[in-house]
C-alpha cells in the first residue's frame, strides 16, 4: 500500500497485516519469484509507490500508472484526471483535481473502497482500511477497524499513512501520532522533531530534523533496525524499509528474501517499499524496480505517466489525456469503470458503482460473477448503494430503482417517493417521503418487515434493523437472538447498527447499548457524545470536545484511541 501522495515526496507501503494474520501471504510466497533490478527505458515519472503486489507512479503529465500482478481488479481503474493515487492491497483511491477522493478494487469487504463524501488534500490506502486529510487538515478513516486503525485522532496533521493494522498521522509541529496495533504504536517517539513518517506492515519510521532514521514497532528481521547516515525520505514496507540518503543512494535494510532489500547503485530522487519489491526514481526520472518479479511487479511500464499507486498484485496509472491504464494480472473477465468524477461510489463484494457529477450511475466489477448488479441504469440518481449482489439507488425524482440478483426480491423495491435508503447483507430498507418505512428482500427473521409509523433515520444491519422515529424513539426490528433489536425507551437523535448489538445517541448526549454483551460492548462510559458509531465487536463515541472514547472488545487495540 502506498500513500496517495503530495507532489515531489516520497510514497511508502504499508503491509497488510491482516492477510499475514489469516496465513495467505504463506502461500503466496511459494509462487513467487526474485530477480535482478529492473531498469527498462521508461518514462518520464515524478512519483513512484509500490503495493503489496504491484506498484504505480505519477508522470510529468500528472496522470498515473500502474504495474504487477493482482487477485483482485484493482487495476481496473476509474477513467479521468487524478492529483495522487495510493494502492493497497486489493484496492485503490485517487484524489480528484477537485479534492473528491474515488476508490475501486475488487475487495470493499470492509468498506476501504467507500470513500466518504469531501474534499481533501491527501489520500492513503492501507491494507483493509484508508485514510485522508481534509481541508481542515483534519484525519478521517475508513474501512477495517478491527485493530483500531481506522479510528483517527482528532487534531490537526499534515501527513497521513495507513499501514498493515495501524495508521500514522504527521503533525505540523513535527510530533507523530499513531492508532491501531499496539506493536506499532507503544513505543512511538515522544519527540515532535520529525520532518516525515512512513506506516509499514507492523512498523513506522520517521526522518528527523538532523536527517537521521528511527523507527519503532515489530523489529523481528531488523525492518526497524535503521542504518546511521543522514536520509531525505523513508519507506516503510511490510517487513523491510529503505530509505533515500543526502547523497541520493538508497539504503534498505529488513528482510531481503527476494531482494527487495538490495537496491541497485546510481542516483535517485525517490524512494518506495512495497511487500516483496521496491522502487525507485533516479534523477533521470526512470524508475526501477527490484525484489519479488511475480506478477510482473519489477517491470514498471513505458507510456508517459503523470501518477502511479500499486494495489494487491497488480499496477495502475494515470496517463496525460486523462486516462487510467492498469496491468499485470488483469483477468479479462474485470469491467472497467467508466470516466469520472464521481461525487459518490458505493462498492459491493464483486463490484462497485457511483453516481457522476451529471447524476448518472455507473457500475462495474466481475463479469464471471455476473448476476446483472454491475449493470448499469438510465436517468439521474441522488443516491446509490451496492451490496454483494445487487445495488439499488435513489434516483433525483424520489423513485428506487434496483438491479443485479433478485432472488429473495431484492430488486423490487416498492413503489412511491423516497427521502434514504439502507441497503444491508441481503435486503434493503428505505424512509418514504411521508416518514414510513419499507423493507424489501431477504425476510428471515423480519429483518424486512419493519413496523409502521413514521421514521427520521433508518440504519440496515446484517440481521437486524433499527430507525429513530419522529418522536426519537428507537424500534429495531429482525433478528433479536442477543437482544440487539430491543431497543430502551427514552428519546434518541441517532442509531447504529453492529452485528449483534445496537447503540443510540440519546437527546441529552448519553449512550446507550444494548443486545450481545461481550468485553463490556453494552456498558458505555458515561458523560456527553455527540455521535456515536457501532462497528463489530465494539463502539466508539466522538465527546463535543473532539475526544474519541471506545469500548467493547480490545484485543486488536480497536477500543484505545491515541490520546
Amino acid at each position: 500500500m502506498s500513500t496517495a501522495f503530495v507532489r515531489n515526496r516520497p510514497v511508502r507501503w504499508a503491509a497488510l497485516a491482516t492477510l499475514l494474520v489469516a496465513g495467505v501471504a504463506g502461500v503466496l510466497v511459494v509462487l513467487l519469484s526474485s530477480s535482478a533490478p529492473s531498469d527498462p527505458g521508461s518514462a518520464p515519472f515524478e512519483q513512484v509507490s509500490s503495493g503489496y503486489w504491484h506498484s504505480c507512479a505519477l508522470d510529468t503529465a500528472s496522470e498515473a500508472a500502474c504495474w504487477g500482478g493482482s487477485y483482485y481488479p484493482a487495476a481496473i481503474q476509474p477513467r479521468g484526471e487524478f492529483e495522487a493515487v495510493s494502492a493497497g492491497f486489493a484496492h485503490a483511491c485517487g484524489l480528484r483535481p477537485d479534492g473528491f477522493v474515488e476508490c475501486w478494487g475488487g475487495d470493499n469487504r470492509f468498506g476501504q473502497a467507500t470513500p466518504p463524501v469531501g474534499r481533501f488534500r491527501s489520500i492513503d490506502a492501507g491494507s483493509h482500511h484508508s485514510c485522508a486529510i481534509g481541508l481542515d487538515g483534519r484525519a478521517m478513516c475508513w474501512g477495517e477497524n478491527r485493530y483500531g486503525e481506522a479510528s483517527a485522532p482528532p487534531g490537526q496533521f499534515t501527513e497521513i499513512s495507513a499501514g498493515g493494522s495501524h495508521s500514522c498521522a504527521l503533525s505540523g509541529e513535527g510530533s507523530v501520532t499513531c492508532w491501531g496495533t499496539l506493536r506499532a504504536t507503544l513505543s512511538v517517539p515522544s519527540e515532535a522533531d520529525f520532518s516525515m513518517m512512513t506506516a509499514g506492515g507492523s512498523h513506522a519510521c520517521g526522518v528527523r530534523a538532523d536527517q537521521s532514521i528511527t523507527c519503532w514497532g515489530d523489529n523481528y528481521v531488523g525492518q526497524a533496525t535503521a542504518p546511521s547516515g543522514e536520509f531525505t525520505a523513508v519507506s516503510a514496507g511490510s517487513s523491510h524499509s529503505c530509505g533515500l540518503r543526502a547523497d541520493r543512494s538508497i539504503a534498505c535494510w529488513g528482510d531481503d528474501s527476494y531482494g527487495q532489500s538490495s537496491p541497485p547503485r546510481g542516483e535517485f530522487t525517490a524512494i518506495t517499499a512495497g511487500s516483496t519489491h521496491s522502487c525507485g526514481l533516479r534523477a533521470d526520472r526512470r524508475t526501477v524496480c527490484w525484489g519479488d518479479s511475480g506478477g510482473g511487479r519489477t517491470s514498471p511500464p513505458t507510456p508517459e505517466l503523470v501518477a502511479i499507486a500499486a494495489g494487491g498484485a497488480l499496477s495502475c496509472g494515470l496517463t496525460d489525456n486523462d486516462e487510467l491504464q492498469c496491468w499485470g494480472d488483469i483477468q479479462v473477465d474485470r469491467i472497467a469503470p467508466p470516466r469520472g468524477p464521481f461525487v459518490l461510489l458505493s462498492a459491493g463484494g464483486q463490484h462497485a458503482c457511483g453516481v457522476l457529477e451529471t447524476g448518472r450511475v455507473r457500475c462495474w466489477g466481475d463479469a464471471v460473477m455476473d448476476v446483472g448488479q454491475w449493470d448499469r441504469p438510465s436517468g439521474e440518481f441522488s443516491i446509490v448503494a451496492a451490496s454483494d449482489w445487487f445495488s439499488c439507488g435513489l434516483r433525483t425524482d424520489s423513485t428506487i430503482e434496483c438491479w443485479g440478483s433478485a432472488l429473495h426480491g431484492r430488486t423490487s423495491p416498492p413503489t412511491g417517493e423516497f427521502l434514504a435508503i439502507s441497503v444491508g447483507g441481503w435486503h434493503a430498507c428505505a424512509i418514504r417521503v411521508g416518514g414510513s418505512v419499507a423493507c424489501w428482500g431477504f425476510n428471515r427473521d423480519g429483518r424486512a418487515s419493519p413496523p409502521p409509523g413514521d421514521f427520521e433515520s433508518i440504519a440496515a444491519g446484517l440481521w437486524h434493523s433499527c430507525g429513530v422515529r419522529i418522536d426519537n424513539t428507537i424500534e429495531c426490528w429482525g433478528s433479536n437472538s442477543s437482544g440487539q433489536a430491543s431497543a430502551p425507551g427514552g428519546e434518541f437523535i441517532q442509531v447504529t447498527a453492529g452485528w449483534k448489538f445496537s447503540c443510540g445517541l440519546r437527546t441529552d448526549g448519553t449512550v446507550a447499548c444494548w443486545g450481545a454483551e461481550s468485553d463490556g460492548i453494552t456498558s458505555p462510559p458515561a458523560g456527553d457524545f455527540v455521535g456515536v458509531s457501532a462497528s463489530y465487536e465494539h463502539a466508539c463515541g466522538l465527546r463535543a470536545s473532539g475526544d474519541v472514547v471506545c469500548w467493547g472488545s480490545n484485543r486488536f487495540g480497536q477500543a484505545l484511541p491515541p490520546r
